[in-house]
């Protein structure tokens, strides 16, 4: 049997098909390159980052990064089987330490060498957080730490603290125990001044104390400091108290000066008895002290007393104030664009205010200005350069306000007054009369047309204004309202009713005969179908209710298949009655057909022919006029006939009440009640006046030829 080459093909393609799927999934799976890492520092201490990366041997197969036994990092490499990744060394002791990763499906790994070295620390701890600090006679917690060291070890150092210049003085502790775990790392606490040599360390001066820890006797391994102050923090804001403290003032009876100043400004200074070596007093941030730099200084005040190395002069610091300011709507919705001004209320007369600072706020309702004193203050907030809000208050530290301004939404909703349904598309016009603060008038107009569901919506309008509201149906007005908004009114809505009307139409014919029983139908104004209705059989009156507007309104034929009169009509006046005339209904058509000297024709055959009636006729009489009674007029077309054939003349004619159109019939002439068509006459007239030429030659002949009379002479 031959089997041809398409199908050998065709088979050995299906086998190599099946082959794969059915022995793809037991071959080996596609690798990116052999697992490998990289380690940046390869040596360092406890805590510090180390930078791993590489590549493993599973194209985005997870990775695990090992440091010794702990698993301290794990991923996922990308489609290459790269990965990048940090750790932080953990406890250990010092020397060499293996770090590997692991590629988890292959289980294939590469390791590199990390040296961890010791580290030895000290310093003081549970110290105040600033800006609160130590005062003088503080007792200090001292610690001492060290990672990466051996491991189950005894390690005693030297620990120093030096009093702040120009004292100098250094003081001692060689005994404290730091005895390493398993994984080399050893903390302990030493109280200072208490656990420190010689006997009388002490914290007396005010000023930066250095601690050291000595690995022997001249190499540092680490060192900090901490700071003793005569005051219990380093910044204070308005009303805050501060409370002062200074010892080893230990002379009999006594007593110190502490004095506060500003710049050159004395603000204090009192006389304070010492109590067991120590001066205390407390002194209260003013309310409107201004922002700088304080200083404050103790110094006997007894002749040989104490006079101590490190004086005791430390400063403080009271900051400017930042006030940030927020105004909402009475809807407490931020308004940016909001003028913030802020004053400053003189203490020594309450109806003085200072204007401090002012601006616009942001985006989100917020401002922030920097005050440089505290105090009595007055917010206000302008909007259009009206003050929609006035608010007095304490500002003693950095504080925020909101000012709810008396500015609101407006949202009008226009209602059909038949149908109760939302209006779209009614123009309204809004005046809007106001003063500002300086009692200038100003006036804006806003105008917008209502959306899909009857509404216009004003964003953050003014409460103190008076408006009016003018609303358009058709480019007719039918309300107007003048109106406030009530403070604090978090919401204004009105609603504006569009009134309906009942009207009667009445329909005539073109002799003003009553039409009964005739079609009339109304279109909104641009629009559809409204309503319709026919009109009364006797009277010829239709009623109608509908939504004040401009209507237009149609009268049909009770075939409906002819307009007999279309026209606008305004709708703003209950119980109107109106007129729709049909004009051309019943009306009176008279053709009056002249030949080219404007003389009657008669017996002419006039056809007239309308859209929608059948074409109808009439013969011309002895005065030329073809007369059509109580047709359906308006746009027709007139056809003249003087015999079988074709018409000798066409035009258009508008048919309505009592018309007449004349029609000239410029080839054509009578004679003798005959037409005959104007050349025909021109040759006729031609051939007589040659004729009556020929006579009047023949006579001047004939009297040409006769013999004179002679004359007869006179007697």
């Amino acid at each position: 049997m031959h089997v041809s080459i398409r199908t050998k093909k065709s088979a050995i393609l299906l086998i190599a098909l099946f082959l794969t799927m059915y022995i793809t999934p037991f071959l080996p799976r596609t690798y990116a390159a052999p697992t490998a890492l990289t380690v940046s520092p390869n040596t360092g201490f406890v805590g510090d980052q180390i930078n791993v990366n590489g590549t493993i041997d599973t194209i985005n197969g997870g990775y695990q990064i090992f440091f010794d036994s702990i698993m301290v990092k794990n991923g996922t490499a990308n489609n290459a089987g790269r990965f990048a990744d940090s750790f932080k060394v953990p406890h250990a002791i010092n020397g060499t330490h293996t770090i590997m990763v692991l590629d988890v499906t292959a289980t294939t790994t590469d390791s590199k060498n990390f040296t961890v070295k010791p580290k030895y620390s000290v310093k003081a701890i549970n110290v105040p957080t600033a800006p609160s600090q130590y005062q003088e006679d503080a007792q200090v917690e001292i610690q001492a730490n060290i990672t990466g060291g051996d491991p189950s070890r005894l390690y005693q150092y030297n620990i120093t603290v030096t009093l702040p210049s120009p004292a100098g003085a250094t003081y001692y502790n060689t005994t404290l125990p730091l005895l390493t775990d398993l994984n080399g790392t050893a903390s302990n606490v030493l109280i200072y001044p208490r656990d420190f040599l010689p006997v009388g360390a002490h914290t007396n001066y005010t000023g930066s104390y250095q601690i050291r820890l000595y690995k022997n006797a001249t190499t540092i391994g680490a060192q900090d400091s901490f700071i003793i102050g005569i005051t219990n923090a380093t910044i204070y804001q308005r009303l805050q108290w501060v409370n002062i403290k200074a010892t080893n003032y230990t002379k009999p009876n006594e007593n110190a000066t502490v004095t506060i100043k500003l710049g050159s400004r004395n603000l204090t200074s009192q006389k304070i008895p010492a109590v067991n070596g120590t001066i205390t007093y407390n002194w209260q941030v003013p309310i409107n002290a201004s922002a700088g730099t304080y200083t404050v200084t103790i110094a006997t005040a007894i002749p040989n007393g104490t006079n101590k190395i490190v004086a005791d002069i430390q400063n403080f610091t009271v900051p400017n104030i930042s006030v940030k300011i927020l105004t909402t709507n009475l809807l407490e919705e931020p308004v940016g664009g909001v003028n913030a001004t802020i004053y400053r209320i003189d203490p020594s007369n309450t109806s003085n205010k200072i204007k401090i600072a002012s601006g616009l706020t942001n985006s989100t309702g917020w401002i922030v200005k920097t005050l440089e004193q505290g105090g009595d203050y007055m917010l206000k907030a302008f909007w259009k350069d009206v003050l929609v809000n006035e608010t007095q208050v304490v500002i003693q530290k950095d504080s925020s306000w909101s000012l709810i301004c008396q500015i609101t939404h407006i949202e009008f909703t226009v209602r059909d007054g038949k149908t109760g349904l939302p209006m779209p598309f009614i123009y309204l016009g809004l005046n809007i009369n106001y003063s500002t603060v300086k009692n200038v008038s100003r006036m804006e107009a806003q105008a917008h047309l209502t959306n899909t569901t009857g509404k216009w919506k004003l964003l953050n309008q003014l409460v103190d204004a008076n408006y009016t509201i003018r609303a358009y149906r058709t480019e007719l007005l039918f309300n107007t309202t003048v109106f406030t908004i009530p403070p604090n009114q978090r919401f204004f809505q009105m609603n504006l009713t569009c009134p309906f009307f009942n009207f009667t139409i009445h329909a005539e014919d073109a002799k003003h005969a009553a039409l009964g029983e005739f079609p009339i139908k109304i279109y909104e104004y641009g629009g559809g179908l409204y309503d319709e209705a026919i009109t009364d059989t006797n009277s010829g009156n239709a009623a109608f209710s509908a939504t004040f507007g401009k209507y237009v309104l149609r009268l049909y034929n009770p075939e409906q298949t002819i307009v007999l009169n279309e026209t606008t009509y305004s709708l703003t006046t209950q119980n109107a009655s109106f007129i729709l005339y049909g004009a051309i209904y019943n009306a009176n058509l008279s053709i009056r057909v002249v030949d080219y000297f404007g003389q009657p024709v008669t017996g002419a055959k006039v056809k007239f022919e309308r859209e929608g009636t059948d074409p109808i006729t009439a013969t011309t009489g002895a005065d030329g006029v073809a007369f059509f009674s109580g047709i359906i007029g308006g746009d027709g077309l007139v056809s003249i006939y003087l015999g079988d054939g074709q018409p000798v003349e066409t035009g258009p004619v508008y048919a309505e009440k009592n018309a007449l159109a004349i029609f000239k019939l410029e080839k054509y002439v009578t004679i003798f009640g005959m037409i005959i068509e104007a050349s025909q006459f021109g040759v006729l007239v031609t051939i007589l006046v040659i004729l009556a030429l020929f006579v009047l030659f023949l006579l001047y002949r004939r009297r040409k030829a006769s013999p004179a009379k002679p004359t007869e002479k006179p007697s």
